[in-house]
């Protein structure tokens, strides 16, 4: 039932950047964690097949350019088509999404603005099949790291970059779901989140101007999807899972345009517009582009078989 999960994350975002915060929580914060280690948990499995099928080299070239088919169609499309609606700048770092993880340091200004979360897990990608051929101590010391950047991070300039918007600081979530899909256990980094979150607020109670609140955003993604993603992986979702999931990816990109093309205040009206949209997007490009994805998959991996019959991810991954 990973799809719906993926959908509900999706929502939250959304949601978010219709105006829907919390008592200060903004939800599409931690929802934008969560999906980190989802997507460590997928990527894992992910490549394990593209590994069992062939050598290191050409299972990382395969995954790499299952990648690239897999977020840079809808992207592209969806991005030049906010330029013409809407105009924009910084079109060429945009059009290369990778600088849009460094927004916040190099004053890049993201036109899908959600699209430096992408943008960072674009990076975690690259990690993959490095990761994957670690070893259990070396997996465990690249999360117990980047964990450590997580923790010290609002001491750092630039603080929000290293805690949120950067990859070093928040790729302990992507490998926490990779050490998942391991089979490795995820207590340890799940009780230091814990104990992390409750350190936060303790700490932005009694000094309000250290900036962690973001901190304690990251921190409730984290313990969300650790506590979630372990029951849910173990249940079968039926169509309506694998279509939920499917809208997810286009939801994540056409959001934004509704909300500046509309400049409207309702949040129903917001997000019911941005579903139809994202229905049009699933069903008339980014389906065409998967069937492109998955021939381009069976070439490369030299497989005569269906792609849905040499893995059990969901299809939208």
């Amino acid at each position: 039932m990973l799809g719906g999960y993926r959908f509900l994350l999706a929502i939250l975002v959304a949601l978010s950047h219709f105006g829907f915060i919390y008592k200060g929580l903004n939800p599409g914060q931690w929802a934008v964690i969560s999906f980190y280690f989802l997507s460590g948990y997928l990527m894992w499995m992910q490549f394990g097949k593209f590994n069992a099928q062939k050598e290191l080299f050409g299972a990382s070239m395969t995954f790499y350019i299952d990648r690239f088919l897999r977020i840079f169609p809808l992207y592209l499309i969806v991005l030049s088509f906010m330029y013409l609606t809407l105009g924009g700048v910084d079109h060429l770092e945009n059009y290369l999404l990778f600088p849009l993880s460094y927004h916040s340091l190099l004053g890049v200004k993201a036109e899908i603005f959600p699209a430096w979360s992408l943008a960072t897990e674009m990076h975690f990608y690259i990690l993959v099949p490095f990761l994957f051929l670690a070893s259990n101590k070396i997996l465990k010391s690249v999360m117990w790291l980047s964990f450590m950047i997580f923790i010290i991070s609002p001491f750092l300039s630039n603080s929000t970059w290293w805690g949120y918007y950067g990859a070093p600081g928040t790729l302990f979530v992507f490998a926490a779901g990779m050490m998942f899909a391991k089979g490795l256990n995820i207590k340890p980094v799940l009780f230091a989140s814990i104990v992390a979150l409750a350190g936060f607020v303790i700490a932005k109670t009694f000094q309000p101007a250290l900036p962690c609140g973001i901190n304690i955003s990251v921190c409730l993604g984290m313990i969300f999807a650790a506590l979630v993603v372990p029951v849910l992986s173990k249940l079968k979702g039926g169509k309506w899972d694998k279509n939920l999931g499917a809208l997810t990816f286009p939801l994540f990109l056409i959001h934004p345009w509704v909300v500046e093309f509309f400049n409207f205040d309702n949040m129903l009206f917001l997000l019911l517009t941005s579903l139809v949209i994202s229905w049009a997007l699933m069903a008339f490009i980014e389906n065409p582009f998967d069937k492109l994805r998955y021939a381009v998959r069976k070439i490369l991996l030299g497989k005569s078989t269906s792609y849905s019959k040499t893995t059990n991810l969901p299809p939208e991954t």
